[in-house]
Parts: structure tokens; C-alpha cells; sequence
């Protein structure tokens, strides 16, 4: 008796590594007026980006970079002041299973901010955590197609049912994002010192 099968080479992604690392990242800025001033930190707030990934043998490259919003008083305590610096920064992560080409995938946020100001500068801190995947591409030959029709009792059979996801394309995109709000007149409301906000997608289309 004869039987055709058919049978196809098959590629996708599976997971090789994840991991979570906590990283710290210190940057400083000049702050204007007299180094003789006192100046107290009332608030750092902090958001983080990152920009490139590289793998390595057994570790990983990321850069990017921290936007710190640093609210403060100097010399007069009625007045206060706002602080808006950027810090890039670059750092190797250790991440058993990862191997160079494989593709990369990791997000970040700041679990908490520090700041603390001498002699006319401030020295700001974040404590970013970063979660890190690491993906191959792998080949799997499976049957596809066993024959039909056949109904030799001594031919058993087994069939299963395989599902994968296949990345087909990726990208970014940067845009604007306009709103208005007013505030109440009794708030007396002059201006504003700093600024921040948190987007979540809601639907992708």
C-alpha cells in the first residue's frame, strides 16, 4: 500500500530568555542663580526611553535616555522654580540564553526618583526596571497533510493542532497630542512649572 504524505518546513519565533534587572541611572545639572543660595528639592519626577538594544553573548546593550521634571526653591521660599534635563545613558545587562541576531524586546519605567542639590548644582537619580525578552527563529518539519481516504486498520494516526504567532512588521511613529482643561478661577492659577503624562492604547486598529 501506498501513502503520500506531506510534509513542510516550518520557521518561527520562541522564546530564549527573559529576565527583569533593576538599573540606576544619576544625572546633574547647573542650577541658575548664587551657589550661596539654599536649595530645597520639593519634587523629581522621571520618564524613561529606550533607543537601541544590541544582544551580546550572554548579556545585553541598551541605551536610551531619562527626562528628569524637578520642582525646587531657591533662596526665596515663595517661589518655586521648575527643572527640566535630560540624561542619556548606556548600560550592559546580563541575560543567561541570549546570543547575538536574536531579536530583542524590553520595556522600561521608573520605579523611583531622588534628587538632592550642593554648591549650585543638582544631582538627580531614577531606579529604572527593565524587562527584557530575547526571541530566535527556529524550524520545525511537520507533517501537514497525512493521506486520506486510507482505511488500513493498522495505520494509526494522531492528529494536533499547532499555532504560533509570526511577527511581520514593526515600527514607530511619534505625534501630537493636544488638550485643553480649564481651571477653576478661585484656584488663582498664573502659570505652569511643570508638566507630565502617562499614554495608554486603548485600541490598534
Amino acid at each position: 500500500m501506498e501513502l503520500d504524505w506531506t510534509r513542510e518546513a516550518l520557521r518561527f519565533e520562541a522564546l530564549a530568555a527573559s529576565g527583569e534587572e533593576q538599573v540606576i541611572i544619576e544625572g546633574e545639572a547647573a542650577l541658575p542663580g548664587s551657589m550661596r543660595d539654599a536649595v530645597t528639592v520639593l519634587s523629581v519626577q522621571a520618564q524613561v526611553h529606550l533607543s537601541d538594544m544590541q544582544a551580546g553573548m550572554g548579556e545585553l546593550a541598551l541605551r536610551g535616555r531619562v527626562r528628569f521634571q524637578v520642582l525646587y526653591t531657591q533662596g526665596d521660599l515663595t517661589r518655586v522654580r521648575s527643572l527640566d534635563t535630560t540624561c542619556d545613558f548606556e548600560r550592559s545587562v546580563k541575560l543567561a540564553g541570549v546570543m547575538p541576531g536574536m531579536r530583542l524586546e524590553a520595556s522600561a519605567c521608573v520605579q523611583e526618583t531622588s534628587g538632592s542639590a550642593q554648591s549650585g548644582r543638582i544631582t538627580l537619580r531614577a531606579f529604572i526596571d527593565v524587562q527584557l525578552c530575547a526571541f530566535e527563529e527556529t524550524q520545525r518539519s511537520l507533517i501537514t497533510a497525512p493521506p486520506e481516504g486510507q482505511n488500513d486498520r493498522n495505520l494509526r494516526t494522531r492528529h494536533q493542532q499547532v499555532s504560533w504567532q509570526m511577527r511581520e512588521r514593526i515600527g514607530e511613529e511619534k505625534t501630537l497630542v493636544r488638550e485643553e482643561t480649564e481651571l477653576p478661577a478661585k484656584l488663582a492659577v498664573r502659570g505652569v512649572l511643570s508638566a507630565t503624562a502617562t499614554v495608554t492604547p486603548g485600541e490598534v486598529t
